[in-house]
């Protein structure tokens, strides 16, 4: 499968936490993303994440709803964005995305396709 590349714009914006969660850590966000090259597409989704009292100790996970057209072909897709970091004696950051296959039959999210972010809004 070819490989496409492209920059996104993405709005993260705070939201109310439900009331189990208030004050234990969770944070609760909007996303809101376009994207643009290849795949021209606006996103939309929930953040959520956990940052505990060592600053360079979070989680987060991600889960958007894509929708627009690459190379021609119009479909949406969701994905999943999940990520650990943890400080130890080691550095380890795990940055992970999923698209959920058959998300949308047939259309442009019908198949597998790798999917990475980049630090600099570029996605591949």
């Amino acid at each position: 499968m070819p490989a496409v590349n492209g920059e996104f714009d993405v709005k993260l914006l705070p939201a109310p936490n439900a009331s189990l969660t208030e004050g234990c850590g969770i944070g609760r966000m909007t996303l809101d993303k376009r994207y643009h090259g290849p795949l021209e597409a606006e996103g939309y989704g929930e953040f959520l994440s956990y940052r505990s009292a060592v600053p360079t100790s979070a989680v987060y996970v991600a889960i958007e709803k894509v929708k627009g057209t690459l190379d021609g072909r119009h479909g949406s897709f969701a994905l999943q964005h999940p990520s650990i970091r943890l400080i130890t004696a080691l550095y380890k950051n795990e940055n992970k995305r999923y698209m959920a296959r058959r998300s949308d039959p047939g259309r442009a999210g019908g198949g597998a396709v790798p999917w990475r972010h980049r630090p600099d809004r570029q996605w591949r």
